[in-house]
């Protein structure tokens, strides 16, 4: 496995999809999955296909109106990655676009390790079969960017944002 040397937020991203999942009542089947490699910020978004269009877009529209531009999305090989859509998205916005060997995809340990995370808590959280798994993403992934990653000796949100984010059970106290 490869390490990645980065030194500061939106360096480099990786984008990956979790899926097929049980449908949601909002039509979503996928998770789409943006993970920052230096601060390990994750965000995941519900979706109800992963065609290169609807991948392009929840991209540009939900991450990179947020957050700005990274320098470089990494992705496996799947299409959606590798269509001409994406990579012209890509070189327009200036993103350098990386990928896995297509013989050693577990070259991306971060993301998959990520990826099973991110299903590790919905599972646990959400009954199996159940139809409004995506309505709690947001709580899920607030939840893992407040948690102090073992690597990091950080939150993925101090290392994001430069402080810690307010959240409901501080009010507690």
């Amino acid at each position: 496995m490869k390490t990645y040397i980065v030194g500061e937020p939106l360096e480099r991203v990786s984008l990956d999809i979790l899926g097929p999942v049980t449908r949601t009542y909002k039509g979503n089947k996928y998770v789409i999955v943006v993970t920052d490699y230096f601060t390990r910020y994750a965000e995941a978004y519900g979706v109800p296909d992963i065609e290169a269009q609807t991948v392009a877009d929840k991209l540009l529209e939900e991450f990179i109106c947020r957050y700005g531009l990274p320098l470089q999305i990494h992705t496996d090989q799947g299409s959606q990655f590798t269509s001409d859509l994406f990579i012209q998205l890509c070189n327009k916005l200036h993103i350098d676009k990386t990928r896995n060997s297509p013989f050693h995809p577990q070259s991306s340990g971060l993301v998959e390790r990520l990826n099973r995370t991110i299903e590790d808590m919905i599972s646990k959280f959400v009954p199996k079969h159940q139809k409004d798994w995506d309505q709690y993403l947001p709580y899920l992934m607030m939840a893992y960017r407040s948690s102090v990653h073992e690597t990091l000796g950080e939150t993925p949100c101090f290392m994001m944002m430069g402080r810690e984010v307010r959240l409901p059970i501080d009010l507690i106290y």
